[in-house]
């Protein structure tokens, strides 16, 4: 009886037992900064920018990898590159701003020169982060993680 009884225990904790999936869609502009940086750390492949001034506009990005670095003294830092550019290669701040699509404000990262511009982490969907400039006529770039 103790066998049919321990038994039935373990079949119904195997069979209950279900796999569950990391949920991995995430809204990030409205985040503590902490959260957003345990997002993005790393190297990202660009695939894509879409918008500007008409909203519609779409340039494919070949080969276009960016990196958020940090580490623990807070000289957190930023390479954006492809295979004959450097977009954007240095140290960066992040700060809180209002961002140009709404009322609220967001953690912006202000890149360093030669690109001199100012992004907001937008949303964080199936496998894409989606990055926003932050301005009137804004871009935004999709990206993956890259190995």
């Amino acid at each position: 009886m103790k066998k049919i009884f321990f038994l039935s225990i373990i079949m119904s904790l195997i069979f209950s037992c279900r796999k569950t999936t990391e949920q991995k869609n995430m809204i990030l502009y409205n985040q503590p900064l902490y959260i957003i940086k345990g997002y993005i750390q790393g190297k990202w492949q660009i695939h894509y920018a879409i918008g500007g001034y008409s909203g519609h506009q779409r340039i494919d990005l070949k080969d276009t990898y960016i990196e958020f670095i940090f580490n623990v003294q807070n000289k957190d830092s930023i390479k954006w590159y492809n295979d004959t550019l450097t977009y954007a290669n240095g140290p960066v701040v992040y700060h809180k701003a209002l961002h140009f699509s709404g009322p609220d404000s967001t953690y912006v990262v202000e890149l360093p020169a030669p690109a001199f511009d100012e992004w907001f982490f937008e949303s964080f969907i199936n496998d894409t982060l989606v990055v926003v400039q932050n301005s009137t006529e804004s871009t935004g770039y999709m990206l993956t993680k890259a190995n």
